[in-house]
């Protein structure tokens, strides 16, 4: 269920550690929010570039369209669904007092109201 992932039942356990575990290595050259990809792809493709180098083709394509993602990806990034319609406020809660060490290094410290 989506409580059991958000208390940190599953194979990655807390959304937090999983996250943490990702950014504190002393390799990590960037940490990218899913958010600001959709937003501003243009933007984040600029930052990858610096690193990367330039992409091929149109690097923007894939993010118009989270199906067109899932069909490149194949692993980490699904279809579309709607998991907002099993979010609850004590979801958010829960996800938000569960995690705070991860939220607080992308995300404002406070939960949203």
């Amino acid at each position: 269920s989506l409580q059991d992932i958000v208390n940190g039942n599953s194979a990655f356990g807390l959304w937090s550690d999983h996250v943490m575990a990702w950014t504190s290595g002393k390799n990590v050259v960037d940490v990218i929010r899913f958010e600001d990809l959709i937003d501003n792809p243009n933007f984040i493709i600029n930052r990858l570039s610096r690193i990367f180098g330039d992409p091929h083709g149109d690097p923007e394509t894939p993010f118009k369209n989270r199906d067109l993602m899932a069909e490149k990806d194949g692993k980490w990034i699904a279809k579309h669904s709607d998991w907002r319609d099993s979010w609850s406020s004590e979801l958010e809660e829960l996800f938000w007092s569960k995690n705070h060490p991860a939220m607080k290094l992308v995300y404002p410290t406070e939960l949203p109201k």
